[in-house]
């Protein structure tokens, strides 16, 4: 499949794409909304919202270079805009009845 922007490959992989078993053991590239985050310690657990359901992914100290204290900026900006787009649509709910 060819994608608009030309390339051939995704980069990112869906949540059916890991249910085929073609990537056990393997690095992906995942993208979502943080739905939550359990930190224990050197690792924490994220958990990913899609439009397929939710996935956990295992964030490690070191492993990448994000900083831990940016993830969780990253989850609270995701809950506040979560929280502010649902009561808008409550808001356009109530403005109809």
């Amino acid at each position: 499949m060819e994608f608009v922007s030309g390339q051939t490959k995704k980069d990112v992989v869906e949540i059916s794409d890991i249910l085929t078993g073609d990537y056990e053991g393997r690095d992906i590239s995942m993208n979502g909304a943080i739905h939550t985050i359990r930190d224990m310690g050197e690792v924490a657990f994220v958990i990913l919202r899609k439009r397929e359901g939710l996935v956990q992914t295992v964030f490690e100290t070191g492993a990448v270079d994000l900083p831990r204290k940016k993830l969780k900026e990253a989850a609270a900006e995701n809950q506040m805009a979560s929280a502010t787009a649902s009561r808008q649509v409550l808001d356009e709910i109530m403005k109809k009845k």
